[in-house]
């Protein structure tokens, strides 16, 4: 005959005791209900929308549920991005004792990278958790993607055409058309054919002619005849190649005494053309109390030197700025770069 297993009983006190610290410490949401005054109580805190398409969007919802004794305010559901979001109705802001409200979640990935995890936070007058963290989940799944994923052009001349073909390929083995492609600047001109089925797509994008020295930074939108990717979008970027080119690439002055003044020496050249700039100014971003002088050099027209003087009022700080450098051919041409010191108290 079979021994019997003895399982030892537990006694009733240690289970009071057990299910009095789940409702003290954090059990189920609604362990709040006993506390007074507003009580936000969010369900579920950690949604999961399963699958979800690149080019798609997944919904889910969560309730917000008032288990206090006073009015409840919802200020805001903010989120950590804005791919995901939980519109919430004016009229349902303010709940009562008891009240509850459902409000749709949505999550629409903005590339094939899974899992996709965000955090929405809802922020009430709920004084004991005024921000209370729901983490929003999918596991991405990609229909239709580009290849490369981006768009970008480098090292653009004025006056310079550029073109490239994006790929667009099913990854599931659908069949599908392009039904439009657009991007949402005046540089980019598309070509692609439209109203034919097939697994892979190519469209021909075409940048220019640069007129300005900016690095414009645009969108790329496709839609297709595809059942699970009606829409992508990607980033479609042309960087301009810089007028000017320092070495070194930082103006990093180490300790200087308030109130006192630093000097380096930088060199400051056009990429491909030897000729020396006529003029350099050095202008700080939002810190109008930071001194910068320059003057060339007599012996080699290339190099500047750079003179700081340490704002008296930032003694014992440590100051990193961005500053532009300015010559002859103005802003449009400027370059950004990075300044940084330490202003040391002054001597005694």
């Amino acid at each position: 005959m079979p021994h019997a297993e003895h399982v030892p009983r537990v006694p009733a006190t240690c289970v009071l005791f057990v299910l009095a610290a789940l409702a003290l410490f954090g059990g189920a949401p609604s362990a709040r209900a006993g506390e007074t005054g507003p009580v936000l109580v969010v369900t579920p805190e950690h949604l999961h929308l399963g699958e979800v398409y690149w080019g798609s969007s997944g919904r889910g919802e969560i309730v917000l549920e008032n288990a206090g004794d006073e009015t409840l305010v919802i200020d805001q559901i903010r989120s950590s991005c804005g791919c995901t979001v939980a519109p919430l109705a004016e009229d349902s802001r303010r709940l009562e004792p008891g009240a509850k409200v459902t409000v749709p979640v949505i999550m629409t990935p903005k590339g094939p990278a899974t899992p996709l995890h965000k955090t929405l936070h809802v922020v009430s007058n709920d004084h004991r958790h005024p921000d209370v963290p729901v983490e929003v989940e999918c596991d991405v799944k990609v229909g239709v993607e580009t290849v490369p994923g981006y768009v970008l052009f480098r090292d653009l001349e004025l006056g310079q055409v550029a073109e490239t073909d994006l790929k667009v390929v099913s990854r599931d083995g659908e069949p599908f058309a392009i039904v439009s492609a657009t991007v949402n600047g005046d540089l980019y001109a598309l070509t692609f054919e439209t109203g034919t089925e097939a697994l892979e797509h190519v469209i021909h994008v075409r940048a220019g002619p640069i007129e300005r020295r900016i690095n414009p930074s645009c969108l790329l939108t496709v839609t297709t005849t595809h059942s699970r990717t009606p829409t992508l979008t990607i980033n479609c970027n042309s960087m301009t190649a810089p007028a000017l080119v320092t070495d070194p690439r930082y103006l990093l002055l180490g300790d200087v005494p308030a109130g006192g003044e630093r000097e380096i020496t930088v060199e400051v050249r056009r990429p491909h053309d030897p000729t020396p700039f006529e003029s350099l100014e050095i202008v700080p971003f939002n810190m109008p109390e930071l001194v910068v002088r320059t003057r060339r050099d007599e012996a080699n027209p290339l190099l500047w030197h750079v003179a700081v003087t340490a704002p008296t009022a930032r003694a014992g700080q440590n100051l990193n700025t961005p500053v532009r450098l300015v010559t002859e051919l103005g802003e449009d041409a400027a370059l950004t770069m990075l300044l940084g010191l330490r202003v040391t108290p002054e001597k005694p």
